[in-house]
């Protein structure tokens, strides 16, 4: 997933149910339901289901890039 410079995407529990997120490059902010916000450098390793999250918006100049890593729900 790439996101450009100053974008924000919103986000729904059910797009984060089961994954791990890397930030490969970029600058990652998420924003919670309850306001609270954290922000992320490339090499973080993320575990986003039960987060509650409002938004992702990359706070970089440059694309943010994330690769999703998600359980195969058969398992």
């Amino acid at each position: 997933m790439t996101v450009l410079a100053a974008e924000s995407i919103p986000c729904a529990a059910a797009d984060w149910s089961a994954a791990v997120v890397v930030v490969l490059r970029g600058q990652l902010l998420l924003e919670c339901l309850s306001g609270r916000c954290s922000t992320f450098a490339e090499g973080a390793v993320l575990p986003l289901s039960g987060l509650h999250l409002r938004r992702i918006t990359n706070i970089g100049l440059e694309p943010l890039v994330l690769r999703t890593i998600r359980r195969d729900p058969s398992s």
